[in-house]
């Protein structure tokens, strides 16, 4: 660990010094505030404004936020309609594939047999004569 030298000493004490100033004018600012608020009359008749307006913006808020939850459980009922028809969409482009591809195989199929028909009726790779 370095040990410190008597100016950076100085510096930490001055800062922790005008720290302590710091605090100590903001909290007479609030304690005058507080003192303005709930010891006169008008502080009082400021504070039920306040009050008032806290009660507005609070209901205001709950408000906006239960119109949100609308929102997005609207969108979110949307998505999954929209999702559940792809599926399907995507169902039945499956099994019109695999449909398609069975008859596929099976002219394939029906292709062999006729080729194999016709080695039958050859000799030597030549057609057999009438």
């Amino acid at each position: 660990m370095k040990k410190k030298t008597s100016s950076q000493v100085e510096v930490e004490q001055r800062k922790s010094g005008g720290s302590f100033a710091t605090g100590l004018i903001l909290g007479t600012l609030v304690g005058m505030g507080a003192t303005f608020l709930y010891g006169t009359k008008r502080g009082a008749k400021i504070r039920r404004s306040f009050e008032g307006e806290m009660k507005k913006a609070k209901i205001k808020g709950k408000q906006l936020g239960d119109q949100a939850v609308n929102v997005v459980t609207e969108k979110v009922d949307r998505a999954e309609k929209l999702l559940e028809r792809a599926r399907m969409e995507v169902d039945l482009a499956v099994k019109e594939g695999a449909s398609k591809a069975n008859e596929i195989k099976n002219e394939v199929k029906k292709s062999s047999r006729l080729a194999k028909i016709k080695k039958v009726f050859t000799k030597s790779g030549k057609p057999l004569k009438k």
